[in-house]
């Protein structure tokens, strides 16, 4: 994708470029053009770049997650019962990185990136919706949904949720 974009008085005015190829192996193109309404937009493009206030960089927290992941795949083909549905069980490892926001005491929201091992297999995954309420200091439930590729002999995609327990501050 390829975009350009001026500030034309309380207007920014641009156009957009897109071209690629589809799950399906389709080519597609896309050009497309915008204006939008945006009183002092010339002043925020002139102004230097300020870090955010203390306040702000306080509520929100990057962070790394470590652990290790329990799955079961069912693998059921839809050939009308000639081909046996298979299921297994396994534990791998799990790394995520992310971002949340606090938005009282116990409760935070945020979303994250995961790569994990399910049976021998890469999934990656994105969180959406990665909600966690604080029971204790160190300990906090939580619950998500995402969207995920699982890397198989025939890539999956799908959506995936769960709720969790996690200690924290290990």
């Amino acid at each position: 994708a390829i975009q350009y974009s001026r500030t034309w008085d309380q207007l920014v005015v641009g156009a957009e470029v897109n071209v690629g190829r589809d799950v399906f192996g389709q080519d597609f193109r896309r050009m497309g053009a915008f204006v939008r309404y945006s009183p002092g937009a010339r002043a925020e493009f002139a102004t230097a770049i300020e870090s955010l206030p203390e306040q702000t960089t306080r509520q929100v927290s990057v962070f790394v997650d470590a652990g290790i992941n329990a799955s079961q795949v069912e693998f059921d083909p839809s050939d009308g019962g000639l081909t046996p549905i298979s299921r297994s069980s396994s534990l791998g490892p799990h790394i995520a990185m992310g971002v949340r926001r606090s938005f009282d005491s116990r409760n935070d929201l945020g979303v994250r990136v995961e790569v994990d091992d399910i049976d021998g297999m890469t999934a990656v995954g994105v969180r959406a919706i990665d909600y966690r309420y604080h029971l204790t200091r160190r300990l906090s439930m939580g619950a998500y949904v995402g969207a995920m590729r699982l890397d198989a002999p025939t890539a999956a995609y799908g959506y995936y949720g769960g709720v969790n327990a996690q200690w924290r501050d290990v």
